[in-house]
């Protein structure tokens, strides 16, 4: 006998059923090969398997059915689209993206002040949100936000567990994941709804726009009989760049392709300058010698007064993740426990460019 949990929205139902002890043992060993974070996760995918099987009534298509254990690793290769097939076709460039109507990016009085919040760690799962969103408005001009930040967190749930094989098998640092910031944690409906706030979004109950996406401007909510959301001229020409991951091969360990880093570099400095100055700002303390997190946590909090030592150090964390994505900075281990913080070639050039723009 076996307890489900099934989650609608916010309510949880539970429901008791019987599975043959042979059915349950073999989902046990898939698990512990790791091909499953949990129960829970097999059970959610064997729903969604036969809910496809239901839609299509037939399993000629079968490279539609979410099978992880069918999208296993290729070890001779990191290729994403040989990891996972045609199942990830919904992330990858098409054809069609002539007829997508872009909206105007929100206003600074629909968004949150200050540069991004410290939860907005990453800037590869934005990347996938923003090819999604781009490639489903190709086939439909209006998307309600409900049903996009259902699927959008699902395919990132997906990627992510393939891209945590990999980085396990690479043995990569926790810093240096490729799956950081994407829904991977062991309870699926805790990770898939904090990946939906953060790199997808939502409007709050007193109209601002909250996530990643749209503080970048990214992306916008319009509200008809329910929120719909629309991709910018920005947010479309930043998913149509090509992604080491979800167009290329991923063995050098980046997440982002050069060309992907400039675009966004730029486009912060002239649409999203608080989180610009913010990540010069840091970078300028860098090079002056302030390379540890405590230190630059102290030194946000004097230029910033209203922030909390707590926001102060969130944010920090979220700009040094951030920056370290964009290949600006890296860190030098000191001993077991400490680190600081080293601008790399790049960075330094940023920060030259930054130092002697007014000469």
């Amino acid at each position: 006998m076996l307890l489900l949990l099934i989650y609608e929205g916010c309510l949880k139902i539970k429901l008791i059923v019987d599975v043959p002890s042979g059915f349950l043992k073999k989902i046990q060993e898939f698990i512990q090969k790791g091909k499953y974070s949990g129960i829970e996760e097999f059970l959610e995918i064997a729903l969604l398997n036969q809910l496809k099987l239901e839609e299509i009534g037939t399993i000629e298509d079968d490279y539609q059915i979410i099978m992880r254990s069918g999208t296993e690793i290729n070890k001779g290769s990191d290729t994403v689209h040989q990891m996972a097939g045609p199942l990830f076709s919904n992330l990858s460039l098409i054809e069609q993206y002539n007829n997508i109507i872009t909206a105007d990016p929100p206003s600074n009085t629909l968004l949150s002040d200050g540069p991004l919040w410290g939860q907005y760690n990453r800037i590869f799962p934005i990347k996938i949100t923003l090819r999604l969103l781009a490639n489903l408005l190709s086939q439909n001009p209006e998307l309600e936000l409900k049903y996009f930040r259902e699927n959008a967190s699902d395919f990132a749930r997906r990627l992510g567990m393939q891209l945590l094989d990999v980085d396990k098998t690479k043995k990569r640092t926790r810093g240096e994941r490729l799956s950081t910031a994407l829904p991977v944690g062991e309870n699926p409906f805790k990770s898939k709804n904090r990946f939906k706030n953060h790199f997808i979004g939502y409007v709050d109950n007193r109209g601002v726009f909250q996530g990643a996406p749209g503080k970048l401007k990214f992306v916008s909510f319009h509200k008809k009989n329910a929120y719909n959301i629309c991709i910018t001229r920005p947010g479309l020409e930043f998913s149509l760049l090509k992604n080491p991951i979800l167009d290329g091969n991923i063995s050098n360990g980046d997440s982002l392709s050069e060309e992907e880093k400039l675009y966004y570099i730029e486009h912060i400095k002239n649409h999203v300058p608080s989180e610009y100055d913010a990540m010069m700002f840091i970078l300028t303390n860098i090079s002056e010698g302030h390379n540890r997190p405590d230190d630059l946590t102290q030194i946000l909090q004097k230029k910033y007064a209203n922030w909390t030592k707590s926001q102060a150090n969130t944010i920090r964390s979220g700009l040094l993740s951030r920056m370290f994505e964009l290949g600006l900075i890296y860190r030098d281990r000191l001993g077991l426990r400490e680190i600081k913080y080293v601008l790399s070639i790049d960075g330094i050039k940023l920060i030259n460019l930054y130092i002697n723009k007014d000469n």
